[in-house]
């Protein structure tokens, strides 16, 4: 590996404890504390591990912030690649999977909706050019 390969290799995994940033799993304020986290890791790990031990207290705005952006943003897809929750209490993994779910069928309908603009063009295109 030269030089070049190895300053564009990216670390493996970004270890990050939830409890070392915020008490709960509740707010948005805390979401946000979270989600900026993750955002100056994203591109520079292949993968982030959110670690929920000793959190006890959930609530979906939390997740819908912290972990619905990057849902969307990524695809479900690459979030499942990249973005793991671990340590979470049955009622975590309850609030989390709703958000989850909630996100992933927002970034379906975005797909839905940009296939509809793109139709909606060709024929508005069509029509002008006819």
């Amino acid at each position: 590996m030269d030089r070049n390969d190895f300053l564009n290799t990216k670390a493996e995994e970004k270890y990050i404890k939830i409890v070392d940033f915020c008490e709960t799993a509740l707010s948005t304020s805390d979401a946000e504390i979270i989600k900026n986290e993750i955002e100056k890791n994203v591109e520079k790990y292949e993968k982030i591990i959110l670690d929920f031990e000793n959190i006890i207290f959930f609530a979906t705005p939390f997740f819908n912030l912290a972990i619905g952006h990057f849902v969307t943003k990524l695809t479900p897809k690459v979030f499942e690649e990249k973005i793991k929750c671990i340590n979470l209490t049955e009622l975590g993994k309850e609030t989390y999977n709703y958000s989850y779910n909630n996100a992933c069928s927002l970034y379906k309908k975005s797909l839905e909706n940009i296939d509809i603009e793109k139709n909606n063009s060709i024929v508005d295109e069509n029509i002008e050019n006819s």
